[in-house]
């Protein structure tokens, strides 16, 4: 194996508190399995869904003050990669 991972967690928020200690826990328990990847923005997630790497297997998206659109951007992203399971972040 080359290291590269199968599949994708991908966290999606504005919210550089949230998004950090979300991406930091998904990487201590499913690192070893998955790629984690984080973005600040739905367009950089967006670029990221269309580039290259592996596909994405779970979406999370932000919802909260930082994120007032939270919901219809997951629901956004989620027409890009419609096998990911998509999960809402509520602080």
């Amino acid at each position: 194996m080359s290291g590269e991972r199968e599949a994708c967690l991908l966290v999606v928020t504005r919210d550089d508190d949230v998004r950090g200690t979300t991406t930091a826990e998904l990487t201590r328990r499913y690192g070893g399995d998955y790629e984690v990847r984080s973005c600040a923005s739905p367009e950089e997630a967006a670029a990221t869904l269309t580039g290259d790497g592996p596909p994405v297997a779970v979406l999370l998206g932000g919802f909260g003050d930082a994120d007032p659109d939270g919901l219809a951007e997951l629901r956004a992203l989620h027409t890009r990669t419609p096998g990911a399971v998509s999960v809402a972040l509520v602080r």
